[in-house]
């Protein structure tokens, strides 16, 4: 069952990619390439995040950001902060399009 939805994904995945005319090097990108742009982007916004706590953290006199994300920051409000960061994230590359 696992595998037929993964065929299925995979397929609707590249007949969208066809009829958008996006291609990736020449050729049309496949779901594993989608998911892989995703996950980078993904862990480029949460260093994005991690990075505005410098401040915060320098003036608590934490030793490091993971611990004001960790005792501070509810997961409503980390979630918003990656949100925010993966909206601007994918703005610039669908701007390009």
């Amino acid at each position: 069952m696992i595998t037929c939805f993964r065929e299925k994904v995979e397929d609707r995945f590249e007949r969208l990619a066809e009829n958008a005319g996006v291609t990736v090097e020449g050729q049309t990108p496949t779901a594993k390439m989608g998911r892989g742009f995703w996950a980078t982007t993904y862990n480029e916004a949460v260093k994005q995040m991690i990075e505005g706590l410098e401040g915060i953290a320098a003036d608590q006199g934490s030793l490091s950001t993971e611990v004001v994300s960790q005792n501070y920051l509810s997961e409503a409000e980390k979630r918003r902060y990656r949100r925010e960061s993966m909206r601007d994230e994918l703005s610039v590359v669908f701007d390009q399009i």
